[in-house]
């Protein structure tokens, strides 16, 4: 019911916004290089909140690629791991940083990677958002 009632809500802010810029936009996004021979690598990005209204994030998927997961660095007992995020919010009117050593996306590459490649930005079973990306120096 919270689900259903969170995407009523996403819906009803996506049609009242009368100013030009979308909702949710998605700005300084990369691709990591990854080492030779791996076929994992990380995504960073900036999501921007234009509205009144926090957004959540639920998954992230891409055709090119094997597989998308947000994820996040945290430190307990001075070791750093990486946690699986199964969802991120966008505070209303405020930039939600993907970066190395916080939250990130953690991307698997196909065996032929191609470039650029599609993210995806879904709540639930919307799709917020599609933006394009390439790999960084």
């Amino acid at each position: 019911m919270r689900s259903a009632v969170s995407l009523l809500a996403l819906l009803c802010l996506l049609c009242a916004c009368s100013d030009e810029r979308a909702p949710l936009t998605v700005t300084s996004v990369r691709l990591a290089p990854t080492m030779p021979g791996m076929n994992m690598g990380a995504a960073y990005l900036e999501l921007n909140n234009h509205s009144a209204q926090d957004i959540r994030i639920t998954r992230v998927s891409s055709p090119e690629l094997r597989s998308v997961e947000m994820h996040e660095s945290v430190q307990e007992n001075d070791i750093s791991r990486m946690v699986k995020l199964p969802e991120v919010v966008v505070p209303a009117g405020k930039t939600l940083v993907f970066e190395p050593g916080g939250k990130h996306l953690m991307v698997r590459y196909p065996e032929q990677r191609t470039t650029p490649v599609t993210l995806n930005f879904y709540a639930d079973d919307a799709l917020l958002l599609s933006v394009s990306a390439s790999f960084s120096d």
